[in-house]
């Protein structure tokens, strides 16, 4: 797979409270839909305590934005979904600017996303195909060197092409359900961890 790209012009650390200012990037937006959608059951909170209050890292594109007389910095997240899906407003952050072009952004967030679908266990069909369907095709020449196939994702997980179809016979007779928009899974999932919070503080 295609390694990240180090940025020669990376920016000092810095903390920053969250707030209307920490937003996905454009060229991110798709694959981190597709997480919040998809990955949505997969989603597991250990310790939310502990995922709530750790010190959270993101490396962000900033960017200076002037409203009349007001300037404002706005830092977009391409990669690390998972923190991001959780991430509650106002809490710190640790973010690292950096100057990357705009195929780096994309390759990054894409790669972000596939590797969280390896880690499922075991592999899911739905979630790969809405993967290979949605990933441009010069992301998954860049990404695996050749287009995003089943026989790819069985050498890459070390698993045979029968425990791949079982699964895919599983979910295939499965019923079908509607999926929930974006906005209101975002806000699910915020309202679920708080909920949890409440919980295990009681």
């Amino acid at each position: 797979m295609a390694k990240r790209t180090q940025s020669k012009s990376r920016e000092s650390v810095k903390t920053i409270n969250l707030t209307d200012n920490f937003l996905v990037h454009e060229l991110a937006k798709k694959p981190y839909q597709l997480f919040c959608e998809l990955f949505f059951d997969e989603v597991i909170v250990i310790n939310t305590r502990l995922a709530s209050c750790k010190k959270l890292y993101f490396e962000v594109i900033h960017f200076e934005e002037t409203v009349g007389e007001t300037h404002n910095d706005v830092y977009y997240f391409f990669e690390d979904f998972r923190s991001a899906y959780q991430v509650e407003s106002q809490l710190p952050v640790t973010v690292r600017k950096l100057n990357l072009t705009n195929a780096d952004i994309t390759r990054r967030a894409w790669q972000y996303l596939f590797d969280e679908f390896l880690k499922l266990e075991p592999v899911n069909p739905v979630i790969y195909q809405a993967i290979k369907e949605a990933m441009p095709e010069s992301i998954q020449l860049e990404i695996f060197q050749c287009k995003l196939t089943i026989e790819k994702i069985l050498e890459l997980k070390k698993i045979k092409r029968y425990q791949y179809e079982y699964q895919h016979k599983l979910y295939r007779n499965l019923t079908t359900h509607q999926i929930p928009s974006f906005p209101d899974l975002i806000q699910e999932a915020k309202y679920d961890i708080k909920s949890r919070a409440a919980n295990i503080d009681t």
